[in-house]
């Protein structure tokens, strides 16, 4: 049961995925703490998607861009590196 209401999610949160890429870019322009932990959230939710849907490599190009975007936000970078994301 676990695992069908899991891909029900992921089906759902399908069609706002180009809006989530939008709303991590922007919790990261806060540059502050909470904010980094939703964007990060998202991003794993959104690998989990991309995973699902067999668009891993597409994730993670968007991701390293993100990362080199970001590079000189330490917090953001560990935040992604204890996700798991790096």
């Amino acid at each position: 049961m676990e695992l069908l209401r899991r891909i029900k999610d992921l089906q759902d949160f399908a069609s706002r995925a180009p809006q989530a890429w939008r709303d991590v870019q922007a919790l990261i322009e806060e540059k502050k703490a909470r904010p980094y932990d939703e964007a990060v959230a998202l991003l794993v939710k959104l690998r989990d998607l991309a995973v699902f849907q067999d668009w891993l490599a597409e994730f993670e190009a968007r991701l390293s861009s993100l990362q080199a975007q970001y590079a000189g936000r330490p917090a953001f970078q560990e935040r992604l590196r204890k996700a798991g994301l790096l």
